[in-house]
């Protein structure tokens, strides 16, 4: 029986996984195949106003009250009408907005792993002072990217950190800044980068 752990873990692999699938999709997506995922988009949201008013109205009525509001479909037409007609251009112009935001979603919705910034150093799970009276405690956030790294699939893990090798910052390997950090080096120690700092 898998631990509660390593069932997250697998979660959020499927979700890296299915967040790479869908960017993939989306660069070969034919306009038809929108118009389908548009039109269930139109008939979910069908569903969601006719379960929402008929809550309101239940409610209203066992308060003995009578509810007179109609009930008003979101859209009336699921499918596109003649591109011609000014129904058909108001259609087309919902279906571009809605590929505009279904893609800044997909994007906003990107999984950290899979977005790795120069300003977010790959430095291992310590960190080490050049005075010797001094100890610090190793850094929460390195932490969990070295542990990402060891559990994620090998393809996703190998392809963040080439994206992070392909940095100017990493290449030049001098006074590289982590974000509110302070000015430092890093240097492999075990068989991991460390950041060394003044």
């Amino acid at each position: 029986m898998s631990s509660k752990y390593s069932q997250d873990t697998e979660q959020l692999n499927q979700y890296r996984r299915d967040w790479i699938d869908e960017n993939e999709k989306m660069k070969t997506r034919t306009y038809a195949e929108w118009i389908d995922m548009y039109s269930s988009y139109r008939q979910h949201e069908n569903k969601c106003a006719k379960i929402d008013y008929d809550d309101d109205k239940s409610w209203v009525e066992e308060s003995g009250e009578t509810y007179d509001e109609p009930f008003i479909i979101p859209y009336d037409n699921i499918y596109p009408s003649n591109p011609d007609t000014e129904e058909g251009k108001k259609y087309m112009r919902c279906l571009k907005e809605y590929i505009k935001d279904t893609k800044g979603s997909h994007k906003f919705n990107k999984p950290q792993s899979l977005g790795i910034t120069p300003t977010q150093g790959y430095v291992g799970s310590q960190t080490i002072k050049r005075s010797e009276d001094v100890t610090t405690e190793p850094d929460e956030k390195w932490d969990n990217m070295i542990t990402y790294l060891n559990e994620s699939p090998p393809d996703i893990a190998e392809e963040s950190i080439k994206r992070y090798l392909r940095t100017p910052l990493f290449s030049s390997m001098l006074k590289v800044h982590d974000q509110g950090g302070t000015p430092g080096k890093y240097i492999r120690i075990g068989g991991k980068w460390i950041k060394e700092e003044y």
